[in-house]
Protein backbone atom coordinates (compact mmCIF):
# COMPACT_ATOMS: atom_id res chain seq x y z
CA UNK A 1 0.00 0.00 0.00
CA UNK A 2 0.94 3.83 -0.33
CA UNK A 3 -0.36 6.34 1.25
CA UNK A 4 -0.02 10.05 0.08
CA UNK A 5 0.50 12.93 2.20
CA UNK A 6 0.52 16.93 1.08
CA UNK A 7 2.77 18.96 2.57
CA UNK A 8 1.03 22.80 2.61
CA UNK A 9 2.38 25.72 2.59
CA UNK A 10 1.50 29.73 3.14
CA UNK A 11 2.03 31.72 0.18
CA UNK A 12 5.49 32.87 -0.40
CA UNK A 13 4.65 36.93 0.45
CA UNK A 14 3.49 35.59 3.63
CA UNK A 15 6.71 33.52 4.42
CA UNK A 16 8.82 36.19 2.93
CA UNK A 17 7.32 38.83 5.23
CA UNK A 18 7.50 37.07 8.39
CA UNK A 19 11.33 35.43 7.77
CA UNK A 20 12.87 37.48 10.20
CA UNK A 21 10.64 36.01 12.68
CA UNK A 22 10.42 32.33 11.71
CA UNK A 23 13.20 30.00 12.98
CA UNK A 24 13.25 26.15 12.61
CA UNK A 25 12.28 24.20 15.69
CA UNK A 26 11.04 27.38 17.40
CA UNK A 27 7.67 27.90 19.29
CA UNK A 28 6.05 30.99 17.90
CA UNK A 29 5.71 33.81 20.00
CA UNK A 30 2.63 36.12 20.10
CA UNK A 31 3.90 38.65 17.65
CA UNK A 32 4.18 35.87 15.07
CA UNK A 33 1.93 35.32 12.45
CA UNK A 34 0.88 31.78 13.68
CA UNK A 35 -0.15 30.93 9.89
CA UNK A 36 3.22 30.36 9.17
CA UNK A 37 3.37 27.15 10.17
CA UNK A 38 3.74 24.04 7.93
CA UNK A 39 0.92 21.66 8.44
CA UNK A 40 -0.01 18.25 6.84
CA UNK A 41 -2.87 16.93 5.00
CA UNK A 42 -3.04 13.34 3.70
CA UNK A 43 -5.31 11.34 1.34
CA UNK A 44 -5.48 7.38 1.29
CA UNK A 45 -5.41 6.37 -2.55
CA UNK A 46 -8.08 3.60 -2.88
CA UNK A 47 -9.15 0.51 -1.41
CA UNK A 48 -6.03 -1.28 -1.99
CA UNK A 49 -3.83 1.22 -0.18
CA UNK A 50 -4.71 0.91 3.93
CA UNK A 51 -2.60 1.00 7.21
CA UNK A 52 -3.07 -1.75 9.26
CA UNK A 53 -6.23 -0.73 10.98
CA UNK A 54 -7.93 0.04 7.49
CA UNK A 55 -8.73 2.82 4.84
CA UNK A 56 -8.79 5.80 6.97
CA UNK A 57 -6.91 7.38 9.74
CA UNK A 58 -8.14 6.52 12.90
CA UNK A 59 -8.35 9.92 15.61
CA UNK A 60 -4.97 10.73 17.37
CA UNK A 61 -2.61 8.84 14.72
CA UNK A 62 0.77 10.42 14.86
CA UNK A 63 3.53 10.77 12.46
CA UNK A 64 7.02 11.73 13.05
CA UNK A 65 8.45 14.28 10.52
CA UNK A 66 11.68 15.25 9.51
CA UNK A 67 13.85 18.13 7.42
CA UNK A 68 16.85 18.10 6.36
CA UNK A 69 18.83 20.45 4.01
CA UNK A 70 18.21 20.12 0.75
CA UNK A 71 22.02 21.26 -0.33
CA UNK A 72 23.86 19.21 2.22
CA UNK A 73 21.41 16.71 3.89
CA UNK A 74 22.07 18.36 7.48
CA UNK A 75 19.12 17.96 9.62
CA UNK A 76 17.20 20.85 10.32
CA UNK A 77 13.77 19.15 12.32
CA UNK A 78 13.96 15.80 14.16
CA UNK A 79 11.28 13.73 14.96
CA UNK A 80 8.52 16.89 15.04
CA UNK A 81 5.06 15.04 15.92
CA UNK A 82 2.28 16.00 13.96
CA UNK A 83 -1.56 14.37 14.92
CA UNK A 84 -4.65 13.89 12.96
CA UNK A 85 -8.32 13.85 14.32
CA UNK A 86 -9.51 11.24 12.12
CA UNK A 87 -10.28 13.66 9.12
CA UNK A 88 -6.80 13.58 7.31
CA UNK A 89 -5.07 16.67 8.43
CA UNK A 90 -1.86 16.91 10.35
CA UNK A 91 -1.30 19.70 12.61
CA UNK A 92 1.33 20.51 15.47
CA UNK A 93 2.00 22.33 18.45
CA UNK A 94 4.57 24.40 20.31
CA UNK A 95 7.89 23.23 19.49
CA UNK A 96 6.81 20.55 17.12
CA UNK A 97 5.93 22.91 14.62
CA UNK A 98 7.95 22.91 11.32
CA UNK A 99 8.97 26.25 9.99
CA UNK A 100 10.92 27.15 6.60
CA UNK A 101 14.09 28.58 7.09
CA UNK A 102 14.40 32.27 6.90
CA UNK A 103 17.02 32.71 4.25
CA UNK A 104 15.29 30.78 1.76
CA UNK A 105 16.67 27.69 1.46
CA UNK A 106 14.85 24.42 0.54
CA UNK A 107 13.84 21.63 2.31
CA UNK A 108 13.75 17.76 1.74
CA UNK A 109 11.11 16.19 4.30
CA UNK A 110 11.27 12.51 5.27
CA UNK A 111 8.62 10.70 7.97
CA UNK A 112 7.23 7.32 9.61
CA UNK A 113 4.19 6.04 11.24
CA UNK A 114 3.58 4.96 14.02
CA UNK A 115 5.36 8.04 15.94
CA UNK A 116 7.73 7.28 18.74
CA UNK A 117 8.90 10.35 21.23
CA UNK A 118 11.75 8.04 22.69
CA UNK A 119 13.84 6.95 19.34
CA UNK A 120 17.47 7.03 20.34
CA UNK A 121 20.15 8.02 17.58
CA UNK A 122 17.29 8.25 15.24
CA UNK A 123 16.86 4.50 14.96
CA UNK A 124 13.56 3.56 15.54
CA UNK A 125 13.11 -0.07 17.24
CA UNK A 126 11.05 -2.50 15.53
CA UNK A 127 9.48 -5.42 18.22
CA UNK A 128 6.59 -7.47 16.10
CA UNK A 129 6.58 -10.15 18.98
CA UNK A 130 3.55 -8.60 19.86
CA UNK A 131 0.60 -8.85 17.45
CA UNK A 132 -2.35 -7.35 19.76
CA UNK A 133 -2.33 -4.37 17.92
CA UNK A 134 -1.43 -4.54 14.33
CA UNK A 135 -1.58 -0.31 14.11
CA UNK A 136 0.67 0.01 16.73
CA UNK A 137 3.63 -1.82 14.83
CA UNK A 138 2.58 -1.17 11.01
CA UNK A 139 6.15 1.06 10.47
CA UNK A 140 5.60 2.89 7.07
CA UNK A 141 8.31 5.65 5.85
CA UNK A 142 8.29 8.37 3.46
CA UNK A 143 11.01 10.41 1.92
CA UNK A 144 10.36 11.68 -1.34
CA UNK A 145 9.50 14.98 -0.90
CA UNK A 146 13.07 17.49 -1.86
CA UNK A 147 13.44 20.59 -3.00
CA UNK A 148 10.83 22.53 -1.10
CA UNK A 149 11.07 26.06 0.03
CA UNK A 150 9.53 29.35 0.73
CA UNK A 151 8.85 30.29 -2.85
CA UNK A 152 7.78 26.66 -3.58
CA UNK A 153 4.72 27.09 -5.89
CA UNK A 154 4.05 23.25 -5.64
CA UNK A 155 2.76 21.44 -2.54
CA UNK A 156 5.51 18.37 -1.40
CA UNK A 157 3.62 15.11 -1.48
CA UNK A 158 4.75 12.50 0.66
CA UNK A 159 4.19 8.62 -0.18
CA UNK A 160 4.58 6.20 2.38
CA UNK A 161 5.61 2.74 1.99
CA UNK A 162 4.93 -0.16 4.59
CA UNK A 163 8.57 -1.05 5.39
CA UNK A 164 7.28 -4.56 6.91
CA UNK A 165 5.38 -7.51 5.72
CA UNK A 166 2.08 -8.27 6.38
CA UNK A 167 -0.02 -11.86 6.25
CA UNK A 168 -3.41 -12.80 6.39
CA UNK A 169 -5.22 -15.97 7.15
CA UNK A 170 -8.50 -17.52 6.55
CA UNK A 171 -9.04 -20.10 8.77
CA UNK A 172 -11.82 -22.33 8.07
CA UNK A 173 -13.47 -25.46 9.20
CA UNK A 174 -13.06 -28.47 7.20
CA UNK A 175 -14.11 -32.48 7.44
CA UNK A 176 -14.65 -33.33 11.21
CA UNK A 177 -13.83 -29.91 12.48
CA UNK A 178 -17.49 -28.41 13.64
CA UNK A 179 -16.05 -24.52 14.53
CA UNK A 180 -12.83 -22.60 14.09
CA UNK A 181 -13.69 -20.42 16.77
CA UNK A 182 -10.91 -19.65 19.50
CA UNK A 183 -8.29 -21.07 16.85
CA UNK A 184 -4.67 -19.79 17.58
CA UNK A 185 -2.01 -19.70 14.90
CA UNK A 186 1.37 -19.04 15.95
CA UNK A 187 4.38 -18.29 13.34
CA UNK A 188 6.99 -20.81 14.52
CA UNK A 189 10.65 -19.82 15.28
CA UNK A 190 10.28 -16.36 13.16
CA UNK A 191 12.44 -13.05 13.99
CA UNK A 192 10.89 -10.39 16.38
CA UNK A 193 13.54 -7.47 16.40
CA UNK A 194 15.14 -5.61 14.11
CA UNK A 195 16.50 -1.01 13.67
CA UNK A 196 15.08 1.25 11.55
CA UNK A 197 17.38 4.01 10.42
CA UNK A 198 14.63 7.10 10.18
CA UNK A 199 17.76 9.06 8.26
CA UNK A 200 19.03 6.20 6.03
CA UNK A 201 15.14 4.34 5.85
CA UNK A 202 16.65 1.48 6.24
CA UNK A 203 15.70 -1.87 8.55
CA UNK A 204 18.70 -4.27 9.59
CA UNK A 205 18.08 -7.56 9.44
CA UNK A 206 16.06 -9.25 12.10
CA UNK A 207 17.33 -11.65 15.08
CA UNK A 208 15.21 -12.79 18.76
CA UNK A 209 13.50 -15.72 17.17
CA UNK A 210 10.31 -17.06 18.57
CA UNK A 211 7.22 -17.96 17.95
CA UNK A 212 4.65 -15.31 17.13
CA UNK A 213 0.91 -15.48 18.06
CA UNK A 214 -0.92 -13.91 15.23
CA UNK A 215 -3.87 -11.42 15.77
CA UNK A 216 -7.54 -13.12 15.15
CA UNK A 217 -10.80 -11.97 14.17
CA UNK A 218 -13.73 -13.57 13.64
CA UNK A 219 -14.79 -13.20 9.82
CA UNK A 220 -18.45 -15.08 9.60
CA UNK A 221 -17.71 -18.85 10.61
CA UNK A 222 -14.23 -18.11 9.53
CA UNK A 223 -11.33 -16.63 11.38
CA UNK A 224 -8.98 -14.58 10.17
CA UNK A 225 -4.98 -14.48 11.15
CA UNK A 226 -3.74 -11.46 10.70
CA UNK A 227 -0.19 -10.91 11.37
CA UNK A 228 3.21 -7.62 10.32
CA UNK A 229 6.21 -9.34 10.20
CA UNK A 230 9.27 -8.62 9.67
CA UNK A 231 10.90 -8.93 5.91
CA UNK A 232 12.02 -12.52 5.17
CA UNK A 233 13.94 -13.50 2.21
CA UNK A 234 13.06 -17.62 2.63
CA UNK A 235 10.19 -18.25 4.30
CA UNK A 236 10.28 -22.02 2.78
CA UNK A 237 9.70 -24.71 5.18
CA UNK A 238 8.92 -21.85 8.14
CA UNK A 239 5.77 -23.51 9.79
CA UNK A 240 2.49 -21.91 11.40
CA UNK A 241 0.64 -23.74 13.90
CA UNK A 242 -3.00 -23.77 14.54
CA UNK A 243 -4.20 -24.80 17.63
CA UNK A 244 -8.20 -25.48 18.31
CA UNK A 245 -10.08 -25.15 21.68
CA UNK A 246 -9.85 -28.78 21.88
CA UNK A 247 -6.03 -29.12 21.77
CA UNK A 248 -5.83 -30.65 18.16
CA UNK A 249 -3.18 -29.12 16.38
CA UNK A 250 -2.24 -28.60 12.84
CA UNK A 251 0.75 -27.85 11.03
CA UNK A 252 1.34 -25.68 8.10
CA UNK A 253 4.19 -25.72 6.34
CA UNK A 254 4.93 -22.58 4.00
CA UNK A 255 5.90 -23.76 0.71
CA UNK A 256 9.13 -23.60 -1.31
CA UNK A 257 9.87 -20.50 -2.69
CA UNK A 258 7.85 -18.38 0.03
CA UNK A 259 8.64 -15.06 1.28
CA UNK A 260 7.85 -12.22 3.09
CA UNK A 261 8.29 -8.70 1.36
CA UNK A 262 8.59 -5.21 2.65
CA UNK A 263 5.39 -3.64 1.90
CA UNK A 264 3.61 -6.62 0.83
CA UNK A 265 0.74 -8.92 2.15
CA UNK A 266 0.48 -12.20 1.45
CA UNK A 267 -3.30 -13.85 1.94
CA UNK A 268 -3.87 -17.90 1.96
CA UNK A 269 -6.96 -20.01 3.04
CA UNK A 270 -6.40 -22.89 5.42
CA UNK A 271 -8.84 -25.22 6.30
CA UNK A 272 -8.39 -27.48 9.42
CA UNK A 273 -9.90 -30.97 8.95
CA UNK A 274 -9.90 -34.46 10.63
CA UNK A 275 -9.32 -37.53 8.38
CA UNK A 276 -7.95 -40.56 8.97
CA UNK A 277 -5.99 -40.61 5.25
CA UNK A 278 -3.20 -37.84 4.17
CA UNK A 279 -4.71 -35.05 2.50
CA UNK A 280 -2.53 -33.04 -0.45
CA UNK A 281 -1.78 -29.66 0.13
CA UNK A 282 -3.42 -27.77 -2.88
CA UNK A 283 -1.52 -24.34 -3.28
CA UNK A 284 -2.30 -21.72 -6.19
CA UNK A 285 0.18 -19.39 -7.10
CA UNK A 286 0.83 -16.50 -5.25
CA UNK A 287 1.03 -12.99 -6.68
CA UNK A 288 2.49 -10.19 -5.20
CA UNK A 289 1.40 -6.92 -4.99
CA UNK A 290 1.60 -4.12 -2.69
CA UNK A 291 0.22 -4.08 0.03
CA UNK A 292 -2.85 -5.75 -1.30
CA UNK A 293 -4.08 -9.22 -0.87
CA UNK A 294 -1.54 -11.72 -2.44
CA UNK A 295 -3.25 -15.06 -3.05
CA UNK A 296 -1.23 -17.86 -1.56
CA UNK A 297 -3.91 -20.69 -2.41
CA UNK A 298 -5.51 -22.51 -0.06
CA UNK A 299 -4.60 -25.78 1.88
CA UNK A 300 -6.66 -28.27 4.07
CA UNK A 301 -4.21 -29.41 7.11
CA UNK A 302 -5.02 -32.94 9.38
CA UNK A 303 -4.29 -32.42 13.02
CA UNK A 304 -0.83 -32.93 14.17
CA UNK A 305 -0.02 -36.60 14.89
CA UNK A 306 2.59 -36.96 17.59
CA UNK A 307 4.54 -40.33 16.49
CA UNK A 308 5.37 -41.90 19.74
CA UNK A 309 9.04 -43.43 20.29
CA UNK A 310 8.33 -46.99 18.89
CA UNK A 311 9.09 -49.85 22.39
CA UNK A 312 8.78 -53.50 22.66
CA UNK A 313 5.29 -54.60 23.30
CA UNK A 314 3.80 -58.46 23.82
CA UNK A 315 1.89 -59.25 20.71
CA UNK A 316 0.26 -62.43 22.47
CA UNK A 317 1.42 -65.05 25.25
CA UNK A 318 0.09 -68.78 25.39
CA UNK A 319 0.52 -70.87 28.70
CA UNK A 320 -2.19 -73.63 27.48
CA UNK A 321 -5.03 -72.63 30.28
CA UNK A 322 -5.57 -74.41 33.12
CA UNK A 323 -8.13 -76.73 32.09
CA UNK A 324 -8.29 -80.09 34.62
CA UNK A 325 -7.11 -82.70 32.28
CA UNK A 326 -6.14 -85.48 34.76
CA UNK A 327 -9.88 -87.04 33.34
CA UNK A 328 -8.84 -87.55 30.02
CA UNK A 329 -6.49 -90.84 28.42
CA UNK A 330 -2.80 -90.25 30.13
CA UNK A 331 -3.90 -86.68 31.42
CA UNK A 332 -3.28 -85.39 27.91
CA UNK A 333 -5.68 -83.90 24.99
CA UNK A 334 -5.52 -83.48 21.24
CA UNK A 335 -4.19 -79.74 20.20
CA UNK A 336 -7.49 -79.42 17.73
CA UNK A 337 -9.89 -80.81 20.74
CA UNK A 338 -8.33 -79.04 23.51
CA UNK A 339 -10.64 -75.62 24.33
CA UNK A 340 -8.56 -73.60 27.35
CA UNK A 341 -5.90 -71.70 24.81
CA UNK A 342 -5.61 -68.24 25.94
CA UNK A 343 -6.25 -66.60 22.44
CA UNK A 344 -9.28 -68.22 21.63
CA UNK A 345 -9.38 -66.02 18.46
CA UNK A 346 -6.64 -68.07 16.83
CA UNK A 347 -7.14 -71.46 15.01
CA UNK A 348 -5.03 -73.92 16.55
CA UNK A 349 -3.88 -77.01 14.49
CA UNK A 350 -1.16 -80.02 14.68
CA UNK A 351 -0.78 -83.61 15.46
CA UNK A 352 0.72 -83.00 19.14
CA UNK A 353 -1.04 -82.55 22.66
CA UNK A 354 -1.53 -80.53 25.26
CA UNK A 355 -0.78 -82.39 28.71
CA UNK A 356 -0.97 -81.79 32.60
CA UNK A 357 1.97 -80.06 34.61
CA UNK A 358 5.43 -82.35 34.16
CA UNK A 359 8.91 -81.71 33.67
CA UNK A 360 9.53 -78.92 35.16
CA UNK A 361 6.17 -77.25 34.31
CA UNK A 362 3.51 -76.30 37.04
CA UNK A 363 0.79 -76.01 34.39
CA UNK A 364 -0.49 -77.55 31.41
CA UNK A 365 1.77 -77.39 28.36
CA UNK A 366 2.67 -78.89 24.93
CA UNK A 367 4.33 -82.21 24.64
CA UNK A 368 6.30 -83.20 21.77
CA UNK A 369 7.19 -86.80 21.19
CA UNK A 370 7.77 -88.95 18.24
CA UNK A 371 8.84 -87.83 14.20
CA UNK A 372 7.62 -83.71 13.20
CA UNK A 373 4.91 -83.41 16.31
CA UNK A 374 3.76 -80.15 15.67
CA UNK A 375 1.14 -77.15 16.86
CA UNK A 376 0.21 -74.65 14.73
CA UNK A 377 -1.16 -71.26 15.77
CA UNK A 378 -3.21 -69.26 13.08
CA UNK A 379 -4.84 -65.97 12.70
CA UNK A 380 -2.04 -63.66 14.89
CA UNK A 381 -2.25 -60.66 14.00
CA UNK A 382 1.45 -58.84 13.89
CA UNK A 383 0.60 -55.82 11.61
CA UNK A 384 2.73 -52.60 12.13
CA UNK A 385 5.21 -54.19 14.27
CA UNK A 386 9.36 -54.46 13.54
CA UNK A 387 12.08 -56.79 15.01
CA UNK A 388 10.29 -59.51 16.28
CA UNK A 389 10.93 -62.28 18.70
CA UNK A 390 9.89 -65.49 20.04
CA UNK A 391 10.11 -66.64 23.26
CA UNK A 392 9.32 -69.86 25.04
CA UNK A 393 10.64 -72.23 27.83
CA UNK A 394 11.32 -75.68 26.97
CA UNK A 395 12.39 -79.08 28.42
CA UNK A 396 13.69 -82.06 27.26
CA UNK A 397 11.67 -85.15 28.94
CA UNK A 398 14.97 -87.02 29.10
CA UNK A 399 17.61 -84.34 29.48
CA UNK A 400 21.43 -85.17 29.79
CA UNK A 401 23.55 -84.13 32.66
CA UNK A 402 22.98 -80.22 34.06
CA UNK A 403 25.79 -78.25 31.76
CA UNK A 404 25.37 -80.34 29.00
CA UNK A 405 24.70 -77.92 25.61
CA UNK A 406 21.52 -79.28 23.96
CA UNK A 407 21.53 -78.64 20.33
CA UNK A 408 18.11 -77.54 20.10
CA UNK A 409 18.17 -76.31 16.77
CA UNK A 410 18.25 -80.30 15.69
CA UNK A 411 15.08 -81.03 18.67
CA UNK A 412 12.84 -77.83 17.79
CA UNK A 413 12.31 -75.86 15.07
CA UNK A 414 10.13 -72.62 14.89
CA UNK A 415 9.02 -72.19 11.13
CA UNK A 416 6.95 -68.62 11.01
CA UNK A 417 4.50 -67.83 8.02
CA UNK A 418 6.23 -70.49 6.26
CA UNK A 419 10.01 -69.83 6.56
CA UNK A 420 12.14 -72.04 9.51
CA UNK A 421 14.19 -69.90 12.10
CA UNK A 422 16.97 -71.49 13.90
CA UNK A 423 16.31 -72.47 17.81
CA UNK A 424 19.57 -72.11 19.68
CA UNK A 425 21.81 -74.02 21.52
CA UNK A 426 21.38 -73.84 25.64
CA UNK A 427 22.89 -75.31 28.52
CA UNK A 428 20.95 -78.18 29.64
CA UNK A 429 19.00 -78.10 33.35
CA UNK A 430 17.84 -81.76 33.87
CA UNK A 431 14.76 -82.69 33.05
CA UNK A 432 12.87 -80.59 35.64
CA UNK A 433 14.13 -77.54 35.45
CA UNK A 434 12.52 -75.79 31.88
CA UNK A 435 15.50 -73.54 30.04
CA UNK A 436 14.42 -69.97 28.45
CA UNK A 437 14.74 -69.47 24.68
CA UNK A 438 14.33 -66.83 22.65
CA UNK A 439 14.33 -66.71 18.59
CA UNK A 440 15.37 -64.08 16.18
CA UNK A 441 12.32 -62.98 14.01
CA UNK A 442 13.31 -60.05 12.81
CA UNK A 443 13.52 -60.23 8.95
CA UNK A 444 10.39 -61.75 8.89
CA UNK A 445 7.71 -59.96 7.49
CA UNK A 446 4.29 -58.32 9.75
CA UNK A 447 0.68 -59.28 8.44
CA UNK A 448 -2.58 -60.00 9.75
CA UNK A 449 -2.75 -63.55 9.47
CA UNK A 450 0.43 -64.41 10.70
CA UNK A 451 1.13 -68.21 11.59
CA UNK A 452 3.62 -69.81 14.30
CA UNK A 453 4.24 -73.28 13.92
CA UNK A 454 6.27 -75.63 16.84
CA UNK A 455 7.60 -78.80 15.12
CA UNK A 456 9.21 -81.96 16.90
CA UNK A 457 12.32 -84.00 14.94
CA UNK A 458 11.70 -82.18 12.15
CA UNK A 459 12.87 -84.98 9.11
CA UNK A 460 14.08 -87.21 12.01
CA UNK A 461 12.32 -91.07 11.32
CA UNK A 462 13.01 -92.59 14.42
CA UNK A 463 13.94 -89.94 16.75
CA UNK A 464 15.24 -90.68 20.17
CA UNK A 465 13.63 -90.93 23.44
CA UNK A 466 16.05 -87.98 24.32
CA UNK A 467 14.45 -85.41 22.06
CA UNK A 468 11.13 -85.55 23.36
CA UNK A 469 10.13 -82.26 25.01
CA UNK A 470 7.64 -80.00 26.37
CA UNK A 471 6.88 -76.08 26.03
CA UNK A 472 5.17 -73.44 27.71
CA UNK A 473 4.85 -69.95 28.48
CA UNK A 474 5.23 -69.30 24.36
CA UNK A 475 5.14 -64.85 23.87
CA UNK A 476 5.80 -63.44 20.43
CA UNK A 477 7.30 -59.53 20.71
CA UNK A 478 7.19 -56.64 18.51
CA UNK A 479 8.18 -53.46 18.24
CA UNK A 480 5.66 -50.44 17.51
Amino acid sequence: MRKQFTLTTLAAATLMLLAASCKKGKVNTPDENLDAKISFTSAILGQANTKASGNTWDANDNIGVFSKKSSDGTLVDVNKKYTTTGNGNFTATGSEIINYPNDGSSLKFAAYYPYNATNTNNIYKVNVASQTSLPAIDLMYASNATGFSQTSTTTPNLTFTHQLSKVEITVKAGAGVSSVSGVTAAFQSFNTLADFDLIAGALTSGLAPANINANITASGADQLASAIMLPLADASNKTIVFTLPSGDNFTWTLPAGSKFEAGKKNTYTIVLQKVTTPVAVQLGTATITNWVDVPGGSTNLNPDVTTPTPTEKQIFMETFGTKDLSGFPSSRQAVTAYDNYDNPTFAYAGNTTIIVAGNGFTTNNARFVGTENNIKMNNINTDGFTNLKLQFRATLINAPATGTTLDFANIITVRYNGVDYTVPAAPSNNSTTPVSIEVNLSTAAANATSTLEFIGNKGIVAPATGSFFRIDDVKLLGTK
